[in-house]
């Protein structure tokens, strides 16, 4: 009586299990659906999860790479102002270069013609001790952004080498264009201007230049070295170094 006792307990445990098993494969699916999965519920779309990561990613690039400013490929300061380009949008922007090709939301071809505008634009653009103004006309004459800073901004500057950095590493290839790009952008590329336009000590500087560099390689364009770059540039007023410095 014991033995068929202990026996049916087995036979119950077992199908408890299988019951258990099979609502968790259930619920598994059911999740992956949804994030994978378009539905259209009362003649409404309504996008999977992953497909409205994709769709935000890449209208956010779209901002970048539509509304920059036609002669000189940089970004616009915002959409009201036609007139207003930034250095450290576009930093931002360029950094989605990678990203993009990879996509497909733009060539290779595309992005090199663009990044190759950009620079024209940066070697010709007024520069601080090897430092770029936070806003530019397109002429490459500095706008003041404040009365008393109107001329180079550390922190713009490093979001802005960043992205060329980023670049740099992207395009690797050893045709004459991708050479072009990395000469001209290692040209650009100052790690002396963290100690001139802030008074930090020579090994600071280095290890601000090191971290930007650094960062330029990882897969995310905000990284913790990143912040290390231009932690000192951030603290009051130090952003700022005058036309006159």
């Amino acid at each position: 009586m014991e033995k068929g006792k202990i026996r049916n307990n087995k036979i119950l445990l077992f199908f408890v299990i299988l019951i258990f098993i099979s609502c968790k494969n259930k619920s598994q699916t059911s999740i992956d659906d949804e994030k994978n999965e378009n539905k259209t519920i009362n003649n409404i779309t309504v996008i999977s999860s992953d497909s409205l990561l994709e769709l935000v990613q890449k209208q956010t690039f779209k901002y970048f790479w539509d509304f920059a400013e036609p002669e000189t490929g940089l970004v616009r300061e915002r959409s009201q102002d036609m007139f207003t380009l930034t250095s450290g949008g576009t930093g931002m922007g360029i950094s989605s270069f990678p990203a993009a090709v990879n996509r497909n939301w733009i060539t290779k071809n595309q992005a090199i013609q663009h990044l190759t505008k950009i620079l024209l634009f940066l070697e010709n653009a007024d520069t601080y001790h090897g430092a770029f103004s936070h806003w530019y006309f397109k002429n490459g004459k500095t706008k003041e952004f404040s009365e008393y800073d109107d001329g180079g901004d550390i922190v713009e500057t490093a979001l802005l080498m960043q992205g060329l950095l980023i670049n740099r590493a992207y395009f690797s290839g050893n045709d004459k264009e991708e050479k072009n790009i990395r000469k001209r952008i290692t040209a650009l590329w100052r790690p002396d201007i963290f100690s001139i336009a802030i008074d930090i000590s020579p090994s600071d500087a280095r290890a601000c230049a090191a971290s930007t560099e650094r960062a330029s390689k990882l897969p995310s364009p905000v990284s913790a070295d990143f912040v290390i770059a231009f932690k000192h540039a951030s603290t009051l007023s130090l952003s700022r170094f005058a036309r006159n410095f």
